[in-house]
């Protein structure tokens, strides 16, 4: 299993991400990180020894204003990048995929088309990663079929599309500490090839936990900041 750290980035800033109230995000203040400038961000993970780091652009998610520039950015100071800019199309997708980005976030938030998801996924499975993103188990969506499901029900309508990745992430949990939604998750490994998991760390026995259910991957950042993860402990179990 791998540990993803998260990068929120609002207002070109990295920013501390709480439950997903974003527009109440203030500039991060960490305990590993002194900058909240999210290249120099991503080269300190890198250099700890992160592989993959997980960015999400809020510019681009909430107001629909990529970062393009930061992107070629991050993407020069981290080994594999997992971006989420807020994709709403096929197209915004294919774009970033010829940009050279690792692995693009397609999210329930923000993606607006089932059809052109399945078109995506049979064409670029292994480069996409769909993102379930949930607020107290709730699907985010602005298509209503999909608002209408329950998280298994939608991840197996993927899986026939050629769903290879996918994240679960509970906003609600975000930046909280209030631990992950284990009893969900449990239900949901059996569905994916590699499932991400996303909102609530508080302890590496937290991502123990997960990584006992078959979690391919968990995205921290609250507790990487606050240390209530130690780098030296994520070593230690092999997740570095």
């Amino acid at each position: 299993m791998i540990v993803v750290p998260v990068i929120d980035v609002m207002n070109g800033l990295t920013v501390h991400a709480v439950r997903g109230e974003r527009r109440e995000y203030k500039p991060l203040e960490s305990l590993i990180c002194r900058s909240t400038d999210p290249v120099e961000v991503a080269s300190i993970f890198s250099r700890i020894g992160f592989s993959h780091i997980y960015v999400a652009d809020l510019d681009a998610i909430l107001y629909k204003m990529p970062s393009w520039d930061l992107y070629s950015k991050l993407k020069s100071a981290t080994r594999h990048l997992i971006l989420d800019s807020g994709v709403r199309s096929y197209g915004e997708c294919v774009k970033l995929l010829d940009l050279g980005i690792d692995y693009v976030v397609i999210g329930s938030e923000t993606f607006e088309s089932m059809e052109e998801l399945k078109y995506i996924l049979e064409a670029y499975s292994g480069r996409v990663i769909v993102s379930v993103d949930l607020m107290n188990r709730q699907i985010l969506s602005p298509i209503q079929s999909v608002r209408k499901l329950r998280v298994e029900e939608y991840l197996r309508i993927l899986s026939g599309f050629g769903l290879s990745s996918a994240i679960v992430l509970e906003l609600s949990r975000v930046g909280s500490g209030l631990g992950v939604d284990i009893d969900m998750i449990r239900s949901l490994t059996s569905l994916v090839d590699r499932l991400y998991v996303g909102g609530g760390v508080r302890s590496i026995e937290d991502i123990d936990a997960l990584r006992e259910l078959g979690v391919y991957g968990v995205l921290v950042a609250t507790a990487l900041h606050r240390r209530w993860v130690e780098i030296d402990d994520l070593r230690v179990r092999g997740y570095l």
